[in-house]
């Protein structure tokens, strides 16, 4: 298993060796799985989850089978994230969406989980066929998915989705997390702020990050991090800024 070193050498939210030139399309996530280039895929639960889950969650126990019983968690742009499984054990309905679907099949086929498929007119659907084990991946456009299709959930995690996407595509993203839960829903979301130029992973400071969300969850800041501190391997990339911050969230 990696060390929390290697972790931080990744930049936790995990783009690194991603050129920064490039701008977010369907067709450059497909190139990227295609190329096996998923630099932004952490071999293990990102560390960020299992400090503040529950703080996000509200709950002071987290470690038994049945502490997020049929707690409903959307996960958007999830890749193959091992975090939907960490949630998923302790009882979580976990739901995430990707675009590419080479994702979703990586994800059960390297966890070893037996899956279903089903093929929608606007999505293709995975789900967990293990007893205790509630994931599904929906492969289809964020961005277009309504509540009548997937529901509306207790629990968002958006640990590298909003960083994804072209700043153009920040408000739809945050109205369709709107769209897709209920008052109190509680959000956990992680941002990166850089100085590297365009993304993935896109940069957006504090204040940015609060605009993005006014009006529709109340965020908190809960960590400030500063990746390019004196242990870091990164000063010759070219940054002299690369924070990254967790935030806790309430639908209003």
């Amino acid at each position: 298993m990696p060390s929390p070193c290697s972790r931080r050498e990744k930049f936790r939210t995990g783009y690194e060796g991603w050129s920064m030139a490039r701008t977010v399309n369907i067709d450059f996530w497909k190139a990227r799985w295609s190329e096996q280039r998923i630099g932004f895929h952490l071999p293990d639960v990102n560390p960020l989850l299992t400090t503040f889950a529950s703080r996000w969650l509200g709950l002071k126990e987290l470690d038994s089978p049945a502490a997020l019983h049929d707690r409903r968690v959307l996960v958007p742009l999830c890749g193959k994230t091992l975090d939907m499984i960490w949630l998923a054990e302790r009882g979580a309905r976990v739901v995430g969406v990707e675009f590419v679907e080479h994702a979703a099949a990586a994800f059960f086929q390297e966890a070893a989980i037996g899956v279903s498929v089903e093929r929608r007119e606007r999505a293709a659907v995975y789900r967990s066929n293990q007893q205790g084990l509630n994931v599904e991946i929906w492969v289809s456009d964020f961005l277009s998915l309504t509540a009548d299709e997937v529901g509306v959930f207790d629990a968002v995690y958006d640990r590298a989705a909003l960083i994804a996407l072209e700043p153009r595509l920040r408000a739809a993203y945050a109205d369709r997390v709107v769209q897709l839960s209920h008052p109190g829903t509680q959000l956990l979301l992680v941002t990166v702020e850089h100085d590297g130029g365009s993304g993935p992973p896109f940069s957006i400071s504090e204040s940015d990050t609060r605009a993005v969300w006014s009006g529709k969850f109340a965020v908190d800041l809960v960590s400030d991090e500063d990746l390019l501190g004196p242990e870091a391997t990164y000063r010759d990339r070219a940054y002299h800024v690369y924070r990254e911050r967790a935030w806790i969230g309430k639908r209003a």
